[in-house]
């Protein structure tokens, strides 16, 4: 009943009445077994009586609280009452000896544990129902943790974290891998003379474009402020440089709505590949980012190898 209801963690009364329950039981089972049978015979009634208390209370309780599994607590422990009931006058001498007198207790008992069963399937749900809620939250939770709140790609730890998988596929496999470096050319000049709700158009709107050009396979993540990186694995010098050429082509002849404003924007990408001297993903993001800051500081909206 504690298991299934859980309703001593919510009531301080019912749990010290089941702790005492359980004191007096094994108090009377030990005097029926030490030390007289007759005497603990004689302080059942006292047990019952004091169990009957708690269970009723139990009972209101739940009813209180508009448990849906009352009414079979009910009847399960009105089973076991008036089982126990009968086999303690038998006891007493106040009703005759005979097979249903002595085993009515049994029988309630019987009577109970069935329904308990259906008690503990029910618990046994809840306990799963909650186990799959937990996952599905722990899921949700790091979803949030990997993405991005405005773009909706990998932030810069899942980013980091993938990018690391795929230099060690790579490298394991003896297979091409290629990086883009992207940003957004003068990103500031789009805050200060359209406002930061435009700004946050804008990377959005380059997010969807480079995410249509391209793979599934590939990782996409937004590393800073206006900048994109983008691992390709299985790619070789040409296919990144294809891929590059074609985000940047894309971006600058897109024409975003901001407002009653249309903004035309452009990118500088640095494109760089794994070598055999490279001791990890980090090695070829340095140089994909050299790129990036000549192709920068050469007249910006173009795509650069190192």
């Amino acid at each position: 009943m504690r298991e299934v209801f859980q309703i001593h963690k919510s009531s301080k009364k019912i749990n010290i009445l089941l702790n005492i329950n359980y004191l007096l039981v094994s108090t009377g089972i030990f005097i029926a077994v030490f030390i007289d049978l007759s005497l603990a015979i004689d302080l059942l009634g006292g047990i019952f009586g004091f169990s009957f208390i708690t269970l009723f209370y139990i009972a209101i309780y739940l009813y209180k609280k508009k448990h849906p599994l009352v009414k079979i607590f009910m009847i399960a422990y009105l089973a076991y009452m008036l089982g126990m009931s009968v086999t303690l006058l038998m006891l007493m001498g106040y009703l005759p000896y005979h097979f249903m007198t002595m085993h009515a207790s049994g029988i309630g008992i019987l009577i109970e544990a069935l329904l308990f069963s259906y008690l503990l399937n029910f618990r046994i749900k809840r306990l799963e129902k909650e186990v799959v809620d937990l996952a599905d939250k722990g899921e949700s939770l790091k979803e949030l943790a990997s993405y991005d709140d405005l773009t909706h790609i990998f932030n810069r730890r899942a980013f980091v974290e993938y990018s690391k998988n795929a230099f060690s596929m790579a490298t394991r496999h003896q297979e091409p891998l290629s990086m883009l470096m992207i940003d957004l050319d003068y990103f500031k000049k789009v805050n200060d003379q359209f406002g930061h709700h435009a700004g946050d158009t804008v990377l959005v709107s380059a997010a969807k474009i480079v995410s249509n050009i391209i793979r599934e396979e590939d990782i996409f993540g937004r590393v800073g402020g206006e900048e994109f990186c983008v691992i390709l694995p299985k790619s070789t010098k040409k296919d990144a440089l294809f891929v590059a050429e074609k985000i940047r082509r894309k971006v600058a002849s897109h024409q975003i709505m901001a407002g009653n404003s249309y903004i035309k924007q452009t990118v500088s990408i640095g494109v760089s590949l794994l070598t055999k001297e490279d001791q990890g993903y980090i090695d070829i993001q340095r140089r994909a980012d050299q790129a990036l800051y000549g192709a920068k500081n050469t007249g910006r909206n173009k795509v650069l190898f190192m």
